[in-house]
């Protein structure tokens, strides 16, 4: 391990701030990105088995969206990043600026973002379908990491959760 592998290790040891994840979180990311990458590929540009949708909208139309999609997703993604572990990290306690006053889980997001434009981009049904799994794991760990943020922060959590949406940038209300 180099010297600043050590230093960033011990950094993150010593950050209070951060709640523990599920433990298969990096894991099931990792497959469901496997999965999608390899469906996407085969669909979209050797089998086209359920890429007929790009007859009805075309590629100068589906290219800009997928791309500012993408664009989404690395902006949130690596904000998010940046702020719990990089440069722009400050004391520990419970983050809400940001990014994150936009979304709970921005990193989550700006990685749902990603599938989402890489399908848009070929209208591909079957990534479609990923996309579905791919929310499905990204909320069910966001419960469960909320779980332990609630009982790390407490009324602080809840207060916060009150305000920011947990997965997209809506505010869907409830009586």
């Amino acid at each position: 391990m180099t010297r600043s592998q050590q230093q960033y290790d011990k950094s993150l040891n010593n950050r209070d701030n951060l709640a523990e994840e599920h433990a298969f979180t990096d894991t099931g990311q990792l497959i469901l990105l496997a999965i999608f990458l390899v469906t996407w590929i085969t669909d979209s540009f050797i089998f086209h088995y359920s890429v007929f949708l790009n007859s009805y909208m075309p590629l100068y139309v589906r290219l800009p969206i997928g791309i500012a999609f993408l664009t989404a997703s690395a902006f949130f993604a690596l904000s998010a990043h940046n702020t719990v572990f990089g440069k722009t990290a400050r004391e520990p306690g419970l983050i809400t600026r940001g990014v994150f006053s936009i979304v709970r889980h921005p990193m989550y997001f700006g990685s749902f973002l990603f599938f989402l434009g890489l399908m848009f981009i070929t209208l591909s049904l079957a990534c479609a379908a990923i996309c579905i799994l791919i929310f499905v794991f990204y909320y069910l760990v966001s419960k469960y990491e909320e779980k332990l943020l609630l009982q790390k922060y407490g009324t602080a959590y809840e207060e916060y959760r009150t305000r920011v949406p947990m997965l997209f940038p809506l505010k869907i209300r409830r009586k």
